[in-house]
């Protein structure tokens, strides 16, 4: 992960990994920088769809320029095809 403002404004970016999906990309990062673990955040899909996240990004296929954007744990995270980025909201986690 990297803490950075380089890319679209982001305040962390976390580059995919082929082992590990999205989703868990997602989760990752932002338990990193809520300083908390994965299991005390509160569930993914309250916000989005994991499995349908997973599907879009996953297997690399999606278009280099797709991407989704979507608040979660205090957070404005963005999905790409290569990346999680976050940008802070309100003080980051909840």
């Amino acid at each position: 992960m990297t803490n950075a403002t380089d890319r679209s404004g982001a305040d962390f970016v976390r580059e995919l990994d082929r082992e590990e999906s999205p989703s868990e990309a997602v989760y990752t990062v932002v338990a990193a920088v809520s300083n908390c673990l994965p299991t005390d955040l509160e569930p993914l899909a309250d916000r989005i769809d994991p499995d349908a996240l997973d599907s879009l990004f996953g297997q690399r296929s999606a278009s280099a320029s797709a991407q989704i954007e979507f608040d979660y744990a205090g957070y404005e995270v963005t999905v790409t095809p290569e990346a999680v980025l976050l940008r802070e909201r309100d003080g980051g986690r909840r």
